[in-house]
Parts: structure tokens; C-alpha cells; sequence
């Protein structure tokens, strides 16, 4: 097998790797939203058994030294005159925002956000083939479906004008066009990669591509499962398989600013370890997935962004 082969095979895992955390959820991730009185487990480190000390919050994230940040197209806000995208049809934004006072994920319609992206892979720390994107995700729609707010977030994802190494990636494998889905229901955030049945909530849920990606209040040495099933497997949080964690709150620099009082979170997904930063009424400002045996990965970071 050549080295170029090898190569592309590599690139191929990493997609189904990073893939898993939201493929693996499938038909498992709120079944709690179906049963009368249940809520999601969600506990500080001081009740999980053996703990004996809370995190200790560090500075900015270290990035990979061997694959630098792509400089940013601008370093400023986006202008507020930004043309917010146009609902389908379908799709009548009901509300602003959702009304659970503990949520700060700003999902007004027509929020958006642009992140420089890198991925990266090779043979050692000394042969690491790269490329770099930019991905813009805005909120497309909103609406209310007592007691759920459903928000679809279209992602539009092209290559960096910032040269990369294309003859291992090209233009086309860098160009993606989609929409997801976040169900707010009371503090709870779930992530959908397939629409859900309004007429079918919470099965919809169930039955999607999902998981649980954020629950509010946001606080140091919070944990959940992705998905119900792990779950069950694991009530006593002894495992890191598909266990998110909120690690510190600290500052993190991004090319547009540097954001303070935010919230790292890492779990542990398909021999990936992804890390995500989340700061209160800005949203998500930095995404990070490093495998744990070889040098390939990817990682996303703020450069643009609008809120209302």
C-alpha cells in the first residue's frame, strides 16, 4: 500500500470516527423525554463516588503545535446588517429565542457564526499532511412546540483560501452543505442530525440521529452520557465512553476575541477525544477532536460571529 493510500485510508476513519458521537445516539438519545417525571442525570463532581477534588480551571486550550490555526478572513464581529437566512415554506419562526431562563445559547434567528478550520493527519509528528476550511452555521429557523423549541442550524462548509496540502484533500472533500437540529426542552439542549416529527415529539427524538450536547445551568465538574443507553450502562459515571464533562471555566482566545467565564467540555468517542468551549450568550467558539494513538484530528475555531 502506498503512502498516499494509506493516507486517504486514514482520512476515511477520521470522518467515521468523529462521525460516531452523534451516529452512535441513534435511537437512544431522549427516551427520558418520554417518561412522565424523568430528568437528565446531571451531577457535580462531588457526588460522584472517589472524587476527591474539583478541576482546577487552566488557561487557553493548547492548540496542536504541529498543525497552526488558519489566520482568520476578519477579525471582527459580523456586521448586524447580515441578511439572516430565509425559512422554508414549512418552517414559521414562532419566537426569538427560547424561554428557559437558564439556557444562554443565543438561537434568535438569523444568529450566526463562522469558524477557520484545520484537519490533520500523517504517519508521525513530523509528517502531518493538512488543510484548512471555513464553516459559517447560522440559525434557518425557530419554532415553538410547547414544551419544545425547535431551531434548525444550516452549516455551509467550503475550503480556505489559505493554501493546504490539496493533493490529499480536494476542494470537493471540503465542501459540505446540511442542516441539523437543536430541541430545547426546559435546560436541556439535544443535537439532531435528521429533522424531527413535530408531530411526533419526544419519539422524533428517539428515533433521529442525536444526542444531549449541552444542559443548563453550565457549572465545573458537570457530567452526562450523550445518550441514554450509556447511561443505563454506566449510573455510576465510571467510564469516559461517550461521558461529557465539564472540565474548567476559564478564558480561551479565538481569532475574532478572547472570551472569558466559558466552559471547556471533553468526552471521550471512538478513540477521539473531543473538546468543545462554550461561552454564555455567544455560543459554541472552538471544537476539537485529537485521536489518541496517531497525529490526525481536527479543530475549529471563532472568527466571525452575530447574536442578538
Amino acid at each position: 500500500m502506498t503512502n498516499k493510500q494509506f493516507l486517504l485510508l486514514a482520512i476515511g476513519c477520521l470522518a467515521l470516527c468523529l462521525a460516531l458521537s452523534t451516529a452512535c445516539t441513534t435511537a437512544q438519545v431522549a427516551r427520558t423525554s418520554a417518561s412522565p417525571g424523568h430528568t437528565v442525570q446531571s451531577v457535580t463532581e462531588e457526588s460522584v463516588p472517589g472524587h476527591t477534588g474539583t478541576p482546577t480551571p487552566t488557561p487557553t486550550p493548547i492548540p496542536p503545535t504541529a498543525t497552526p490555526t488558519p489566520a482568520p478572513l476578519s477579525a471582527t464581529p459580523l456586521p448586524t446588517n447580515t441578511p439572516a437566512p430565509s425559512p422554508s415554506p414549512t418552517e414559521t419562526p414562532a419566537i426569538q429565542q427560547p424561554t428557559g431562563a437558564d439556557v444562554t445559547f443565543p438561537f434568535a434567528l438569523g444568529n450566526t457564526w463562522v469558524y477557520s478550520g484545520t484537519i490533520y493527519t500523517g504517519f508521525s509528528p513530523t509528517e502531518i499532511f493538512t488543510a484548512t476550511y471555513v464553516v459559517t452555521e447560522s440559525v434557518a429557523a425557530l419554532q415553538s412546540h410547547p414544551p419544545y423549541t425547535i431551531v434548525r442550524i444550516h452549516r455551509e462548509q467550503a475550503p480556505s483560501p489559505i493554501p493546504s496540502d490539496d493533493d490529499w484533500w480536494s476542494a470537493e472533500s471540503l465542501t459540505a452543505s446540511e442542516d441539523y437540529w437543536y430541541i430545547v426542552e426546559d435546560a436541556t439542549v439535544y443535537r439532531l442530525k435528521d429533522e424531527p416529527d413535530l408531530d411526533a415529539i419526544p419519539t422524533s427524538i428517539v428515533s433521529g440521529t442525536g444526542k444531549i450536547e449541552l444542559v443548563f445551568p453550565l457549572k465545573v465538574g458537570q457530567r452526562w452520557y450523550l445518550n441514554e443507553r450509556m447511561q443505563k450502562l454506566y449510573p455510576g459515571y465510571e467510564t469516559d465512553s461517550m461521558l461529557r464533562k465539564v472540565v474548567q471555566q476559564g478564558t480561551i482566545e479565538t481569532p475574532v476575541a478572547t472570551f472569558e467565564k466559558c466552559f471547556q467540555m471533553t468526552e471521550v468517542v471512538g478513540g477521539y477525544t473531543p473538546e468543545m468551549w462554550f461561552c454564555p450568550g455567544v455560543g459554541i467558539v472552538a471544537r476539537k477532536a485529537d485521536h489518541s494513538g496517531t497525529p490526525s484530528g481536527m479543530h475549529e475555531l471563532l472568527m466571525k460571529y452575530k447574536v442578538q
